[in-house]
């Protein structure tokens, strides 16, 4: 997990009721927005046992990992692994822009494309320009579908 993170993989070692908490405010702020989330995703997609249980009993659905997304309670896994940025830091700003690109061959083999953005990525000249792009092909080679396309 050292250096891939950023510090940001505090649920691969929070006990089952403290994420418990933190996934129940989140609701009440999604709430209030209007908004209902089918799944919760942990940051860095690192998580320690105990997690699915919680998601059950807040009927969210779905999750995943760097490697896959699954419905918590069908058990369906789905290997779709993510295309991801770090902004971090330049390095790793421009690293994973180039990484995006070169994963165009691999791409093409894999049934599913995931593509995990954050906010704060776009702010990034580099990676946005990046994000574009791959956004811009893949939408040109395939079709977008959300989880429940593919999981539910």
């Amino acid at each position: 997990m050292a250096g891939r993170t950023a510090s940001s993989a505090e649920f691969m070692f929070l006990p089952a009721d403290e994420a418990r908490v933190r996934i129940e405010r989140g609701l009440e702020l999604f709430k209030v927005s209007g908004l209902e989330p089918v799944g919760f995703v942990p940051p860095a997609w690192l998580h320690g046992p105990g997690l699915d249980n919680v998601l059950r009993e807040r009927d969210l659905r779905i999750t995943e990992s760097f490697w896959h997304a699954w419905d918590v309670f069908s058990g369906a896994r789905v290997r779709a692994p993510a295309l991801s940025w770090s902004t971090h830091r330049q390095w790793r700003s421009d690293v994973t822009a180039l990484f995006a690109e070169a994963r165009k061959k691999i791409e093409r083999k894999q049934e599913l494309v995931r593509v995990a953005i954050h906010p704060p990525d776009i702010e990034v000249p580099v990676v946005k320009r990046s994000v574009e792009r791959t956004l811009e092909r893949l939408l040109g080679e395939r079709e977008a579908v959300g989880y429940r396309d593919v999981l539910v």
